[in-house]
């Protein structure tokens, strides 16, 4: 309910990091995804995120439409020109959940072949179309040449009229897994 870019509340924020503590105390790693474009807060979000060695990625857009990587810092916090074979080895990543704006498939992942993040996380559709085997094996790889982790994002809570599977008839109830839409969508 907060306003996009609005911090968010002091209590909630308290709440997560208790939980987040908990599950890094259980071994897992921790990413943020944290939504700002201004470099002061950016800088602010990664040294606290450090500070708890969690890791950190700032987009400036709401994280239905990422279509675009982050203007600052470049070159991303911690690059590095390791091969990424583990979660564990991971010390920045990228999301995209909206490839369309870079046009056809191969710009997009020549687009993102060219950068040095150790993790991509991307929408597993692009447009109304799968990523290629090929766009895959070119998400795999850094800039510099090393492996990197490639994560496909799939929203299964949201079923969205300009996906593949969606036909024409869809609507409110039916099929009855189509609830009400989004508001302001």
């Amino acid at each position: 309910d907060e306003d996009f870019g609005s911090p968010t509340d002091v209590f909630e924020q308290e709440k997560m990091l208790k939980l987040l503590k908990v599950a890094k105390e259980s071994g897992l790693k921790i990413l943020t995804l944290e939504f700002s474009s201004e470099p002061s807060i950016i800088d602010k979000i990664e040294k606290l995120a450090s500070a708890r060695d969690f890791i950190s990625s700032a987009v400036g857009m709401p994280f239905l439409d990422i279509s675009q990587l982050p203007s600052y810092p470049i070159p991303p916090f911690k690059e590095n020109a390791s091969n990424i074979l583990s979660l564990d080895m991971v010390k920045n990543f990228g999301t995209i959940t909206n490839s369309a704006p870079f046009g056809r498939q191969d710009s997009f992942t020549l687009k993102m072949h060219e950068t040095n993040f150790d993790m991509i996380a991307v929408e597993i559709l692009h447009g109304r179309t799968p990523l290629s085997r090929r766009a895959v094996e070119t998400l795999k790889y850094k800039k510099v040449g090393p492996r990197r982790l490639a994560l496909a994002y799939m929203d299964v809570g949201t079923a969205a009229s300009f996906q593949y599977y969606w036909q024409p008839g869809f609507q409110t109830g039916m099929p009855p897994w189509v609830s009400d839409p989004v508001p302001d969508d």
